[in-house]
């Protein structure tokens, strides 16, 4: 006994379309989850970098003479890793203008210092401003100098 064929021609194309549906689905989420991950890993840096040039910057020898001079070493820290500046920021966008030091002044010398950035995190569906952040204020433990005082 013979079967009738059955009719699948209603049904042709549901697989590719099943396929492209949750293809997108899954694309999304794999890129929310990259964009994510890009935001953490850009906070990261930019908050090790400017712990590092805070750690730094208190144990720096400090020259009431030329306190410029101070501030631009850590700035350099922050954007380069380097005291002496470089010519590839760590983060894109990033550069000395983001970078905010602030001294607490003491008859002496500093007897704080504030490391603080304002960066704009850029991923592709938002923009993220930090605004002070991060921020990062250490004792100053280093030695103070007059030189031209």
């Amino acid at each position: 006994m013979l079967t009738p064929p059955i009719k699948c021609r209603s049904r042709r194309g549901t697989a590719l379309i099943e396929f492209a549906l949750g293809w997108a689905v899954i694309w999304i989420v794999f890129w929310g989850l990259f964009e994510f991950g890009y935001a953490f890993y850009s906070y990261n840096v930019l908050l090790t970098s400017v712990n590092n040039a805070a750690e730094l910057g208190s144990r720096m020898t400090f020259d009431a003479g030329n306190p410029d001079a101070f501030i631009t070493a850590i700035k350099n820290i922050v954007v380069f890793g380097d005291k002496a500046g470089g010519s590839r920021p760590m983060l894109p966008n990033l550069s000395v203008s983001n970078v905010a030091v602030s001294l607490s002044p003491d008859s002496i010398g500093p007897q704080n210092i504030t490391v603080a950035t304002t960066y704009q995190l850029d991923v592709v569906l938002t923009r993220f401003q930090l605004t002070n952040k991060p921020r990062v204020t250490t004792a100053f433990l280093g030695a103070t100098l007059c030189t031209g005082c």
